[in-house]
């Protein structure tokens, strides 16, 4: 079995050597949110037994959201002692490292068939939702087995936007697993008020 720390699960997917561009059809990870995006497969990584595919959407201006999405996926036999503790995530994302902070407390998430949590939190003049959930397990009871994929990441809104329950709601709900060579759901509006 690979330990992994939430270090290990965040900067995996910036670091590998194998990353590469990828489409959407490609990728097993979907946005469904119609912001611009760059999907990336990371390859395997040797070390840790895991895939790691990435999807970031990276504003051009103060009037656009931020989003980075992450999914790992373990080699057979291989789990992540990582539970769904979105709250330790958001210090483990650069764009959270300067000023960046938790304004909530952790809530359950629903993404698809990940055991998930989220919390809100608050960056760069920006609300946003930290999220993190796992599926599978490798043996044990449910409270304490570990995951065979691992699904991490943020959305932020635009500079001075609110982001309401309703907001979290179709972010989350734009997250999801595909089979590759399919197209995901349609896109829909980010969260924006008008």
């Amino acid at each position: 079995m690979a330990a992994l720390t939430a270090y290990t699960i965040h900067t995996s997917a910036s670091v590998a050597d194998q990353q590469k561009e990828i489409t959407a059809r490609q990728s097993p990870l979907y946005f469904a949110l119609d912001v611009p995006q760059k999907i990336v497969d990371a390859g395997w990584d040797a070390e840790y037994s895991m895939r790691t595919y990435s999807i970031t959407s990276i504003p051009t201006s103060p009037i656009d959201p931020r989003a980075e999405i992450i999914l790992i996926n373990m080699a057979p036999g291989y789990y992540m002692e990582w539970v769904t503790e979105a709250e330790g995530m958001v210090e483990k994302f650069r764009f959270f490292t300067k000023g960046g902070k938790a304004t909530g407390s952790q809530q359950p998430a629903n993404l698809g068939h990940f055991l998930s949590t989220y919390v809100k939190a608050r960056a760069h003049g920006r609300e946003c939702v930290v999220f993190a959930g796992k599926q599978g397990q490798g043996g044990g009871d449910l409270a304490v087995s570990e995951g065979t994929a691992y699904m991490t990441g943020y959305y932020c809104q635009p500079a001075t936007d609110p982001l309401d329950a309703d907001a979290i709601r179709t972010v989350l709900g734009a997250i999801g697993l595909k089979a590759i060579d399919t197209s995901g759901p349609v896109k829909i509006p980010a969260p924006i008020p008008e």
